[in-house]
């Protein structure tokens, strides 16, 4: 490879990643409240398999945690689940607990069916939205 294909590469991949950030800082960033975290046990089954001449068994369960999250006008609550069994979280974004403030203030953007909410360190977190609930004039703020 020569020296010229070397910094065309080096351009491109600079590029691509400014325009990564670049779309992450053009969201439509609401304020919100976090006002609300649940969590919930998943019973998934049970698994059972052989060790040695032994069978073993046990039931898979996951853990889902809810943050209800008030803007102005609607309330979005979101979740996140891990599965112990696993080790892992299942969701694609790493699934972990969010570092937000119960009644602390945040921002968030909605993408589609998810939010991005910015945690306390300010990471850009996106997890699926589970329920949107408009909020009645008298719940909101004026």
């Amino acid at each position: 490879m020569d020296a010229q294909s070397g910094l065309t590469r080096v351009v491109l991949v600079f590029i691509f990643l400014s325009a990564s950030v670049a779309s992450a800082n053009n969201r439509d960033w609401k304020d919100a409240k976090v006002a609300r975290i649940a969590s919930s046990l998943n019973d998934e089954g049970v698994v059972v398999g052989t060790v040695g001449t032994t069978a073993v068994g046990g039931h898979i369960q996951s853990s889902t945690i809810y943050y209800w999250l008030e803007t102005q006008d609607i309330t979005y609550v979101v979740a996140v689940t891990y599965n112990p069994m696993r080790a892992r979280f299942v969701q694609a974004n790493g699934g972990h607990p969010l570092n937000v403030t119960l009644n602390g203030k945040t921002k968030i953007a909605v993408d589609g069916a998810n939010v991005h909410i910015l945690d306390d360190a300010g990471k850009d977190v996106k997890v699926p939205v589970v329920l949107k609930v408009a909020r009645t004039p008298a719940e909101s703020p004026k």
